[in-house]
């Protein structure tokens, strides 16, 4: 009960869960029932409940409810099923009433509204299900597939089981799972049209023989196929999507409850059929570079792959309105590299600036596998080639190792600075454990920001000598790797313009958190579709901004700074790239790009305590690897070839 309770309340065929804290009772439950269902009444309810080996327990009074969370505080569960009834209405006994079929679920209103459903309840979403079959003759444009889809939406919502007689491209049979043992009539039959390849249904007999049935919570016709075409839409306006977001989803808004895994699979069947196969995106790269480069003259993309076994190496992107609208920014890039969340991982670098409205600018950035002295020294020297070389440079990052080497050998004239906030943290972390109060540590470290914000060496030198004098032997061996020119701003050589951290780095890291899971093609073309809409909305505000300039003080402001500069950095646009021509230049390729052999993940294996003999352990499917083993899609960190 730390966490607190949920109760799920279940009244006809809606749930509604209510959080309970250890201090609740049993009239506050009572309130909220009423308030969402308004034909219950306090004085009327009914309500059972049920753990482990009991099935219906009653919950009648405060004693009782008291009696329910000592129960479950026993048994450990966080969530009870609760039945709500009302004692006014008159129960039918579905178990002993029979109805025909065309009775309970005419086309002139079914008996189960009339009898169970409330009208100030609100509608599910899957309300409609129960009349997407009707006649003979009825036609689904969309083929079998359609089809399939409907019958099972069909049964789900009606309430009973169905098996395929026949199931092929051309023709489905079904006929309800009780023939055999009620002697069900219930059948159905459709066939697709050669001609138009529409499925008509030619023959339904929608007659039960056994006893009637309303809708269940779970059931196995709600397949990963059918919940994968209902989230379609939702995961195309978030991406981010999780399989928590699913149950709930269902719960809410369908009033039927799946599994997690269930969840799981209908939503990585959803990214497939949105956003395409993720090995099959990479043989679509040669045509979007391709049209990229056509409809965006002037764009800098270069696309490395391993001519033996022509699989993808790296891949570098900066469009020409970037590389123009810099010339008009701050001559300040903060560089930084974020992993990649698809199947085949991977690390994007990035080359962010920022506009005379301190707003991110991305300039450029590359896909490659790892943060390495290789990968870096490439990135960088495609930097180089796309900006002006009379460019005096200016970069901010953290320590990367790689990073340090290579931008000395491709911008050797050029001022690196270190994050302030990375170092603050390294700083904290040599003051980490028990020897050392909180307070301590952030005086360390305060006293370390006051040293990298003085103005002059005097000032700077001051400071310094009170931090090393408070912090000993450690600040001094923290220094010692510490060149005063990459973090101080008395030593500094070139112009940071107030820059001390690579916060703005970080932020394009956020921007682009819901491509970082996309497969690769995908991913460049929502980046891009996100630099193209930045870019038109803030030339809309250049223009609001020259409209509002009307004093003179620009003479003491850096050109960067000035709304001229602010407008030109937009004065380019980066165009839509037409799928209509992929076509053609698929035909035009030499050879299909192949994904990348990735590599096993940094970082030491996890250790697990010795098991004790004929201890059993549950092994599952990684979806990444496919490999049977005690890791998932997430952790996974074999490598793929």
């Amino acid at each position: 009960m730390e966490g607190g309770l949920i109760l799920l309340c279940k009244y006809i065929s809606d749930t509604l869960p209510i959080k309970v804290s250890a201090g609740g009772d049993l009239n506050s439950v009572l309130r909220k029932l009423c308030d969402n269902w308004n034909s219950l009444e306090v004085d009327t309810i009914l309500l059972r409940y049920c753990v482990p080996e009991h099935d219906r327990c009653f919950l009648r009074n405060e004693e009782e409810f008291r009696n329910m969370i000592s129960l479950i505080s026993a048994f450990e569960l966080k969530f009870v099923d609760i039945s709500v009834s009302d004692s006014k209405t008159v129960s039918l006994d579905c178990k002993t009433v029979s109805h025909d079929c065309d009775t309970v679920f005419g086309n002139e209103g079914s008996a189960i509204t009339t009898y169970c459903s409330s009208t100030n309840s609100r509608a599910l979403l899957s309300s409609s299900w129960s009349s997407v079959i009707t006649h003979v003759g009825q036609r689904f444009e969309r083929g079998v597939a359609e089809f399939r889809d409907a019958l099972c939406k069909f049964s789900i919502e009606r309430g009973f089981k169905f098996d395929y007689m026949r199931n092929n491209n051309g023709r489905v049979e079904a006929q309800c799972s009780n023939r055999y043992s009620d002697d069900c009539r219930w059948y159905i039959c459709a066939t697709v049209s050669k001609v138009s390849g529409f499925c008509y249904i030619r023959k339904l007999v929608n007659e039960h023989s056994w006893p009637i049935v309303l809708r269940k919570e779970k059931s196995e016709r709600l397949s990963c196929k059918v919940i994968s075409g209902l989230i379609v839409d939702i995961l195309r306006e978030k991406p981010t999507l999780c399989s928590n977001d699913i149950v709930l989803h269902f719960l809410t808004n369908y009033g039927y409850t799946i599994s997690y895994e269930k969840a799981w699979k209908a939503l990585e069947r959803a990214k497939g059929l949105i956003f395409g196969d993720a090995s099959e995106s990479f043989k679509q790269l040669h045509w979007y570079i391709e049209a990229a480069r056509s409809f965006n003259h002037g764009s800098h993309i270069d696309l490395e792959v391993d001519q033996v076994s022509k699989r993808f190496q790296r891949l570098f992107v900066s469009y020409h309105a970037c590389i123009h609208g810099f010339n008009h920014c701050r001559p300040v890039l903060f560089i930084d590299g974020t992993f990649l969340k698809g199947r085949f991982k991977g690390i994007l670098l990035s080359a962010t600036a920022k506009n005379g409205n301190q707003g991110l600018y991305p300039l450029a950035y590359a896909v490659v596998d790892s943060e390495n002295y290789d990968n870096w020294l490439w990135f960088l020297e495609q930097l180089r080639s796309i900006v002006q070389s009379n460019r005096e440079l200016t970069f901010v990052s953290d320590r990367n190792v790689g990073l340090m080497e290579a931008l000395p050998k491709a911008f050797p004239t050029s001022n690196h600075f270190f994050c302030l906030q990375h170092l603050k943290g390294n700083l904290r972390d040599k003051f980490s454990g028990g020897g050392f109060s909180n307070s301590y540590r952030e005086r360390m470290v305060w006293l370390f920001r006051e040293c990298a914000h003085a103005p002059t060496i005097a000032l700077f030198n001051q400071k310094l000598e009170v931090l090393k004098r408070e912090g000993g032997a450690i600040v001094q061996r923290f220094l010692d790797g510490l060149p005063f020119e990459n973090w101080s701003n008395a030593h500094s050589v070139g112009c940071r313009y107030g820059e001390m951290s690579s916060n703005a780095a970080e932020s394009f890291n956020a921007w682009i958190v819901d491509c970082r899971s996309l497969p690769i093609t995908r991913m460049v073309d929502n980046m891009r579709i996100k630099l193209m809409n930045m870019f038109v909305t803030r030339r809309t505000d250049s223009v609001a901004a020259i409209n509002r300039s009307g004093r003179r003080i620009d003479e003491f402001v850096d050109y960067y700074f000035h709304v001229a500069a602010f407008r030109k950095s937009y004065e380019e646009v980066i165009h839509p790239i037409p799928t209509s021509m992929r076509l053609e230049y698929e035909n035009s390729a030499n050879f299909d790009i192949l994904p990348p052999p990735t590599k096993r993940q940094p970082g030491r294996p996890k250790k697990r305590r010795i098991r004790s003999r004929g201890e059993q352990v549950r092994m599952i499917r990684c979806g990444r690897c496919g490999k049977l083993g005690n890791h998932n899609k997430k952790t996974c960190k074999e490598s793929l070839v």
